[in-house]
């Protein structure tokens, strides 16, 4: 806990100061990384780092502003003559450090770096003040992790084992070619399913992907067309339409098509002709 002296960490009675519990520690995460000019994707950080310990802080919503500090010396009038200074050796660590219960200055330091401005994970903390570090819940992020790595997993084994007709229907309902070569649409799919596993897992779940793929496969034969300037799909013979569809944004006109199909009256019938290719009379009357 940190210690009353002078005008500096003076709180309320009834404010009770951060504090770890019976055997916990708190992990922490340095943000002043730079990127290596040379490694792709590694990060450096310096030798060390110093973190300020005076500051002045809110502790809560009254708005109420407190001096806190490591301070181990005031003079007369005071001033800060003394504190004890936060230095992080950084790269040793990688950014990261730790404070543990029952070794008495971490735990005084424990209350000043949750208090702090420099704390991002600080929710009272002033934004003006620039971000050094941040709290990091270590059981929280290993699920999070670990949730991440099996999503690809089972998205990665999904893509890795669709028949090929599967493969042709997702890559149509995407508006990719699916008359690519097989190792280069596989290939599509699986960097899909590596990189966006979520998105992957919804698309090949999604009840309308045989819609939408029979849907670009018509545009693909000539059969159909998407008149911009007027929201509409058009038979691309003669012209005549076939739905209007809403501008909205974020509605791409494949789904807005799609949605005709699976709400209109006429939907099944106009999805029947664009299946077949060729247009029937009654199919092209709205």
């Amino acid at each position: 806990m940190l210690k009353k002296i002078g005008t500096y960490n003076d709180f309320p009675k009834e404010f009770k100061q951060p504090k770890l519990k019976k055997g916990e520690s708190a992990q922490y995460r340095l943000l002043n990384s730079v990127k290596d000019p040379v490694l792709p994707g590694i990060f450096r950080f310096p030798a060390s780092v110093k973190i300020r310990s005076v500051d002045r802080v809110k502790i809560d919503d009254s708005g109420e502003v407190h001096d806190i500090g490591l301070v181990t010396e005031i003079d007369k009038e005071g001033g800060v003559r003394n504190v004890r200074y936060i230095i992080i050796p950084a790269q040793q660590d990688a950014g990261y450090f730790r404070v543990t219960e029952g070794n008495i200055r971490d735990e005084e330091m424990y209350a000043f770096l949750e208090l702090c401005n420099a704390n991002k994970s600080n929710p009272n903390r002033d934004e003006s003040m620039p971000e050094l570090f941040e709290r990091i819940d270590e059981e929280r992020t290993a699920v999070g992790e670990r949730k991440k790595r099996s999503d690809k997993l089972a998205a990665m084994t999904f893509a890795a084992n669709m028949t090929l007709l599967a493969a042709k229907e997702f890559a149509a309902a995407r508006n990719w070619d699916e008359n690519d070569k097989e190792e280069v649409l596989r290939g599509k799919i699986e960097k899909y399913a590596e990189t966006e596993p979520e998105a992957f897992m919804r698309s090949v779940n999604d009840k309308d992907q045989i819609i939408k793929a029979t849907i670009k496969r018509a545009v693909d034969k000539g059969t159909i067309r998407f008149d911009a300037p007027q929201s509409k799909w058009v038979w691309a013979k003669g012209g005549e339409t076939i739905a209007i569809v809403p501008r909205v944004e974020g509605l791409e006109p494949f789904e807005g098509l799609c949605d005709y199909i699976k709400t209109h009256k006429k939907g099944d019938a106009v999805y029947t002709e664009i299946a077949k290719g060729e247009p029937k009379e009654e199919a092209k009357k709205k």
